[in-house]
């Protein structure tokens, strides 16, 4: 059979939407093309008409899928979640049992850390499968309603596990510099309402997330400045959808990053960092006021 591709000169660019592995598309395909045989290529002005004599469209099919599809499985990575999925699961419902059964141990700084597992067993049930899953196919195949799931509770499930840190330094700084209301201000039902507010921020933090992913097929989009890459995966008829965002202008885009970075990065960040300085500095200014006391 003979393919018709038309194209520019210029055609051959890296692809700059989708996942790190289209990044080199352009640059696949015509390897591809360069090692098929019986092909001629006619120049006119700034169009190039490339006839390309293939004998059977499964020879394109498979070269695709080879080094596009099923190309270069990071082996360290699928071994990586394959261990870090069940340890994961069996360390954290270990700490949520031991917590929540145990009476003596629910103490608001246990609560604190009965949500990071609570975070982390989100991660290790609904996000790291999924993942394992896109790594080893290199597309998405789950559907639309997952592409906008899965990347909404990783992302509320890591804001979560943040301001979880964050309420353990300001718990610790509270119980070291003020022991005497500690004990009436940092309670049971305090720590619990503290990780009620912290699940409900992140949802609300988080709630553009699942507006701006969409699954579709790049392939089919005139986006592509590609029409080699277009036009072979149209005749060989592969289907590889990608989930990825797609914001209706990148200043929305820009707007909501800067938000995000400022509440997920430099205010937990810096009242960390402030709570440690704080209760490091006040434990030793104490203890040289107990030397000079004894002195």
């Amino acid at each position: 059979m003979y393919i018709a591709v038309h194209c520019r000169i210029r055609s051959f660019t890296t692809v700059s939407i989708g996942p790190g592995y289209f990044r080199n598309l352009d640059v696949i395909i015509r390897r591809i093309l360069d090692n098929m045989n019986n092909k001629s290529i006619m120049q006119h002005s700034s169009n190039i008409t490339a006839t390309i004599s293939i004998d059977h469209s499964a020879y394109v099919d498979s070269l695709l899928r080879k080094h596009i599809v099923n190309h270069n499985i990071d082996l360290p990575v699928v071994l990586l979640y394959s261990i870090s999925i069940p340890v994961g699961l069996l360390v954290n419902v270990a700490t949520l049992t031991v917590i929540l059964f145990f009476h003596h141990m629910q103490t608001p700084i246990n609560l604190f850390i009965f949500n990071l597992s609570c975070c982390d067993l989100f991660v290790v049930i609904f996000v790291m499968p999924f993942d394992l899953m896109n790594s080893i196919s290199r597309h998405w195949n789950m559907g639309l309603f997952m592409c906008k799931l899965i990347p909404y509770i990783k992302a509320v499930t890591v804001t979560a596990s943040i301001y979880t840190l964050f309420a353990i330094s300001i718990e610790r700084i509270y119980a070291v510099k003020h022991p005497l209301h500690a004990r009436s201000v940092l309670t049971k039902s305090n720590a619990i309402k503290s990780n009620l507010f912290i699940w409900l921020f992140s949802m609300i933090l988080m709630a553009a997330v699942p507006f701006v992913r969409t699954y579709s097929n790049p392939f089919a989009s005139t986006a592509f400045s590609s029409n080699v890459t277009r036009s072979i995966f149209f005749t060989t008829g592969m289907d590889i959808n990608i989930c990825f965002e797609q914001w209706s202008s990148s200043l929305s885009k820009l707007v909501y990053t800067i938000i995000i970075f400022i509440f997920i990065y430099v205010i937990p960040s810096l009242t960390i960092l402030a709570a440690h300085l704080s209760i490091g500095f006040y434990i030793n200014v104490g203890q040289s006021c107990r030397r000079s006391d004894y002195h």
